[in-house]
C-alpha cells in the first residue's frame, strides 16, 4: 500500500512538473506567469480538478516556483566564481562540492514540504474521482506525447 501511494505520488509530480516544464520552453511568447497558468489550466482540464483541486495544484506551482526563485538568487554570482575556477591553474573541489552541498540543501528544505502537498493533492485527486480515474489517467496517457 505504501510503495502504491509512494508510486502514484511520484507519477504525478512527474506529471505536473512535466506540464510545467513543456509550458516553460515556449519562452519569449510568453511570460513566466502566462506560462505557468496555461500549465495549471492544461493539468486542470486534462484531469477535471475541482476548485478545491485547482487551487492545491496552484499552491504546488507557486511552491515549485518559490524554490526555483531562492535557487537561482545567488546563480550570477555562482556561474562566475564556477568559471573563474575552471580558468584557474588548480580546480578547488572543495569549494564546487561546497555550492553542490549548499544547493542540497536547499532542496533538502522544500522537498518534505511540496511532496506532503503533492500527496495531499494526489489524495484529492483519488478520493473525488475513485470510480473515473483509472480511465482518466489512460486517456492523459494517451495524450502525452511531448512526454516523450
Amino acid at each position: 500500500m505504501n510503495t502504491v501511494l509512494i508510486s502514484l505520488t511520484v507519477i504525478t509530480g512527474v506529471v505536473l512538473i512535466s506540464a510545467l516544464g513543456f509550458f516553460g520552453t515556449l519562452r519569449g511568447k510568453e511570460s513566466r506567469e502566462e506560462r505557468k497558468e496555461r500549465a495549471i489550466e492544461w493539468v486542470s482540464s486534462e484531469l477535471d480538478l475541482t476548485k478545491e483541486q485547482r487551487s492545491k495544484l496552484v499552491h504546488i506551482s507557486d511552491e515549485l516556483s518559490n524554490l526555483e526563485n531562492e535557487m537561482k538568487k545567488d546563480h550570477n554570482e555562482l556561474k562566475e566564481e564556477f568559471i573563474n575556477s575552471i580558468a584557474s591553474d588548480e580546480l578547488d573541489q572543495a569549494k564546487i562540492l561546497e555550492w553542490i552541498k549548499e544547493k542540497e540543501k536547499q532542496v533538502d528544505e522544500f522537498a518534505p514540504v511540496i511532496i506532503a502537498e503533492l500527496a495531499d493533492f494526489h489524495k484529492s485527486l483519488i478520493q473525488s474521482n475513485e470510480r473515473s480515474w483509472p480511465m482518466r489517467q489512460r486517456s492523459f496517457q494517451k495524450n502525452r506525447t511531448w512526454f516523450l
